[in-house]
């Protein structure tokens, strides 16, 4: 047998060309013992079609591949310009959202700045209606009061709301000059109804009177006490024409008046049918 110098394939020793690759074979084998020669494979297996075969299929692998990977790079490209749009358009919604805040807060603090200033405007007139108000109904009262005893006769007057007998409540000192008890008496009852008369022309309240006066014992010793506790109701008060009335009002005190206590130490030495009223 003979191996053929190209591709390497078995021949009988009498063929004068490879059975294969079709190369002469006299030249080069002669006997048995002619030198062998590397044989050149290279065209046999490019020639071979299982070799083309395996070659188109390496190629169609690669392009596919490549083909696969030029695809995720774009769809990964796609991606991230639509997050960055989103971020973008998060970051723009945002800013709008601050500046509305600010512009807000900048509203705000120019409003509260015209109110201030407004506040600051106001004429010392306008600020003293203010107090007048604030200060009513007590200080209509206690100017009622006033007028009504005089001033020189009252002192430590102290008018407030009871709330839990929804009256107002005019506690003072009775400095006044009496005669004797029944003018006392008549004095601080009369205070009563005309300070009411003067009170109810402007406003819808309860009166109530705690009067105080010194005292002074038989050792000689003084203290400032209560002696006449007198509430009557604005609807009952409201149902008088005080302005007529005539007699004794004592025993319209006594019985038409939610509160009405006169001391002892004072009322013992009392003419009630004495006691009327001084317009």
């Amino acid at each position: 047998m003979k191996f053929c110098p190209n591709c390497g394939t078995k021949n009988e020793n009498e063929a004068k060309s490879c059975s294969n690759c079709g190369n002469s074979l006299e030249s080069q084998f002669t006997s048995r013992n002619t030198e062998f020669k590397s044989p050149d494979v290279s065209s046999c297996i490019e020639n071979n079609p299982a070799y083309k075969r395996r070659r188109l299929n390496l190629i169609i692998i690669a392009v596919f591949i490549a083909i696969v990977g030029l695809l995720l790079i774009i769809v990964f490209a796609s991606g991230s310009d639509d997050s960055n749009d989103t971020s973008v358009a998060e970051i723009v919604e945002e800013t709008k959202s601050d500046q509305t805040f600010l512009t807000t807060e900048t509203d705000m603090v120019i409003s509260s700045t015209t109110v201030l200033e407004s506040t600051e405007n106001k004429s010392e007139t306008e600020t003293e209606i203010e107090t007048v108000e604030a200060s009513e109904p007590e200080q209509i009262i206690e100017n009622a009061l006033k007028s009504a005893s005089g001033e020189s006769n009252v002192s430590e007057i102290s008018v407030y709301y009871n709330q839990a007998n929804d009256y107002y409540t005019v506690d003072y000192h009775f400095i006044g000059t009496s005669w004797d008890e029944t003018s006392f008496l008549r004095t601080i009852m009369s205070d009563y109804i005309n300070t009411y008369r003067s009170v109810s022309s402007k406003i819808d309240v309860t009166l109530a009177f705690f009067v105080r006066v010194d005292l002074t014992d038989t050792r000689g010793n003084t203290s400032n006490e209560i002696v006449a506790k007198i509430v009557m109701r604005d609807d009952v008060f409201a149902s008088y024409n005080w302005a007529n009335v005539s007699g004794s009002i004592y025993e319209t005190f006594s019985n038409d008046c939610e509160l009405f206590d006169i001391s002892s130490s004072i009322l013992n030495y009392v003419d009630t049918e004495e006691i009327y009223y001084l317009p």
